[in-house]
């Protein structure tokens, strides 16, 4: 199966997510090698944790990377679970004491990574765009800038985020048929 999987079972009220997912996927809408593109992707689909989607994009991915890449998505999507809380908690209490606590979580998967760094990166602000996480959002972008990346291809791992978070929701909400909005008779009233 491929990304065309997915698109072929959303509902009709996500056209527009399948319109996007095709741009993306199909079309050449990105600023993003196959590889990057892949990569982002499984890194956000380990991230959502829905079954159905990961599946495809894996499938998918396999033709782009390596073993390597996809033991870096997963690192991407845990230890971005576990930064972004901490430094979203330390965003939102807005106390400058937190700032000289050190943080005591352990990192290095993060950096003795097998793949590029800029990959890397990529791939945990993805994930970082998802958890909401300003703090890492804005070190994955500096970093990603700094390797010469554009933001015409930052852009893109935002767009590739809220599709796939937009298409995991309908997914979803389709997989919950006993929740069918159903018109009551008003004459019953």
């Amino acid at each position: 199966m491929s990304i065309l999987g997915i698109i072929k079972k959303l509902p009709d009220y996500a056209s527009d997510i399948k319109d996007t997912l095709y741009s993306i996927f199909e079309g050449s809408d990105v600023n993003l090698t196959q590889k990057q593109l892949y990569g982002v992707s499984l890194a956000i689909a380990y991230s959502l944790k829905h079954e159905q989607l990961l599946n495809e994009i894996r499938a998918e991915a396999k033709l782009y990377l390596e073993d390597i890449d996809a033991k870096a998505c997963k690192v991407a999507a845990t230890m971005m679970a576990m930064t972004n809380t901490y430094y979203r908690f330390r965003g939102m209490i807005e106390d400058p004491a937190y700032e000289n606590i050190e943080s005591k979580l352990k990192m290095s998967s993060l950096n003795n990574s097998e793949i590029e760094k800029e990959e890397m990166d990529m791939y945990c602000l993805s994930v970082s765009i998802l958890n909401g996480c300003k703090h890492c959002i804005l070190v994955h972008i500096k970093r990603l800038e700094v390797s010469g990346l554009t933001k015409e291809a930052v852009n893109d791992i935002v767009r590739i985020a809220a599709v796939l978070q937009a298409a995991t929701n309908a997914l979803e909400i389709e997989r919950m048929r006993s929740y069918d909005f159903v018109v009551r008779d008003v004459s019953m009233d």
